[in-house]
Order: structure tokens, then C-alpha cells, then sequence
């Protein structure tokens, strides 16, 4: 496990909590084909003092894995990959009041970034008229917030 620093950075400036980080990182590494089915990792013990992290983060990151099926551990010998078929599944809303080639740009910059998958993968994708765009905002509004 010396190539573990290689897989894994913690950016201490980072919004993203460091549990996250963790659990983000061993993902993009199954991603790459860097980390296999079976092959162990470090303990909890063995990351955070190699990271400077407190158990209990890491504990969080591995359990956040462990509910995923994404890690297994067994009892005595540590942690291990447990799959690497791992699928990203998006649900995406995408709302404006009335479809324009500006709109379009962002509309495709966005799927871009998503990773480049063609429109029909998406679950949502809404055009409205202007009068109900100002209800549905508030209501967005109001769901995006209790979420």
C-alpha cells in the first residue's frame, strides 16, 4: 500500500468535507483501474496517521464505502474492494422558460461536465412558458432548500 498516497489527496481547503474526500477518492481510483476487486486497503488506523486524519473520519469515509457495497471488511484482516462495477446514475433538472441557442450552450457545457452523456440519459429535461417559470422557481426554491 506505499502507492496509497498516489490514490488518495486531502486538500485541507477544500469545502468538501475530508470523509468525502476519502470515499471520492477510492472511488475515481476503482474508476481509473487503480484499485481492483480484492485488493486491501489501508486500514482505518494505517490512513489516518498516514493522512494526519482523525479515525472517526475515516471511519465515516469507509462506512460511507461499506454502504455503497463498494468496500467489505473482514473481521481480523482489514478492508478490501468489493466491486468495481460501480454505475453513476444523474438526475438532472434542467428548466428554462423558453429554449435558445444561448441556452443551448449551457445546456451542453453542463452535459459536459456531467461526463458527456447524451441528452435521453437524463431523467429531466423541462421547457416552460414564461408565466409558470416565476411559480416553479419559487417552488424549486423551496425544495432545493429542504433538501
Amino acid at each position: 500500500m506505499d502507492n496509497f498516497r498516489d490514490i488518495i489527496g486531502i486538500n485541507p481547503n477544500s469545502r468538501m468535507p475530508k470523509y468525502k474526500q476519502v470515499s471520492n477518492a477510492i472511488i475515481a481510483a476503482i474508476h481509473k483501474g487503480k484499485l481492483v476487486v480484492n485488493q486491501k486497503i489501508p486500514s482505518i488506523n494505517g490512513l489516518s496517521e498516514e493522512f494526519y486524519l482523525s479515525r472517526d473520519t475515516v471511519d465515516k469515509a469507509y462506512k460511507h464505502l461499506k454502504a455503497q457495497n463498494i468496500i467489505k471488511s473482514v473481521r481480523g484482516k482489514g478492508f478490501y474492494i468489493s466491486r468495481t462495477d460501480l454505475d453513476i446514475k444523474f438526475e438532472v433538472l434542467f428548466l428554462v422558460n423558453k429554449l435558445s441557442v444561448y441556452k443551448m450552450r449551457i445546456y451542453n457545457s453542463f452535459v459536459k461536465k456531467l461526463g458527456g452523456l447524451p441528452m435521453w440519459t437524463y431523467r429531466y429535461i423541462i421547457v416552460m412558458p414564461m408565466f409558470l417559470s416565476l411559480f416553479w422557481k419559487s417552488i424549486l426554491g423551496i425544495m432545493i432548500s429542504t433538501w
